[in-house]
């Protein structure tokens, strides 16, 4: 210890660094464990300790004060903690929330489902950007640039909260906010009308929900636009056969 102290390397520093560009194997093998970040949550008094324990050992060997080295190590912690799903997204787990529709653990499942069904898709962005996005932001921003794979991501949404379609809470969160835009987006309807011609499921989907209004009605609209007349009539039989209209 004396001769770590004397060189200014801290023992154990593989284990134990904690920056906001690296983390040591203790925290890695941490964070899987810790509920899921929350900003105005306080810590576990057992982490707070922790922390405040590494920031008494980072002193010595600084010599800087410890209320400094207690803010850095918790920003960092903080940071991490924060990054982590999506940077390590539990795909099956959050599958089984949505196909749950159980958001008391995560009100993000949709959009961070998402994330981990698509990492090639996702990777163009930041933790922060992606942090600071909704379902229907994500939605939209990839189908600006690749909408066959936007329509996928939506497809994912639909098909694995396939069960709550016909509750109006969990139609009205996926049709009227997650994908309201998205499915109004003049830029996406071709692709999306395209993909509606060859798969029913979708179809039912989309028009046969708890929740029918301007998506709806818009994507009809676009069938006039780009002269989908069959298809036109077969969403607009969809709609007129479901009883929540």
């Amino acid at each position: 210890m004396l001769r770590a102290a004397h060189t200014g390397r801290p023992a154990f520093e593989a284990q134990f660094l904690l920056t906001e560009e690296q983390l040591g194997s203790f925290w890695a093998s941490l964070l899987p464990k810790l509920p899921r970040y929350e900003a105005c949550k306080p810590w576990p008094n057992w982490l707070f300790q922790t922390v405040d324990g590494l920031s008494q050992i980072a002193c010595f060997f600084s010599g800087e004060g410890s209320p400094a080295q207690l803010d850095a190590l918790q920003n960092a912690l903080n940071s991490h903690w924060r990054a982590y799903p999506i940077l390590q997204p539990d795909r099956a787990a959050l599958e089984a929330a949505v196909r749950r529709w159980d958001f008391s653990e995560n009100e993000w499942i949709c959009r961070d489902l998402l994330i981990a069904a698509f990492p090639d898709t996702v990777g163009r962005w930041t933790v922060e950007e992606l942090l600071k996005m909704d379902t229907m932001e994500l939605l939209l921003e990839t189908g600006e640039q690749d909408p066959n794979t936007a329509i996928q991501m939506m497809k994912l949404l639909l098909d694995t909260a396939e069960e709550h379609l016909q509750e109006t809470e969990a139609a009205e969160q996926l049709l009227g906010n997650d994908l309201y835009d998205f499915c109004q987006n003049e830029s996406i309807q071709p692709k999306l009308l395209a993909q509606l011609k060859q798969d029913d499921r979708l179809a039912r989907q989309l028009f046969q929900s708890a929740y029918a209004d301007s998506p709806q009605e818009e994507l009809i609209a676009a069938c006039d636009r780009l002269g989908e007349q069959t298809l036109k009539a077969h969403l607009q039989t969809l709609l007129d056969q479901n009883p929540f209209c």
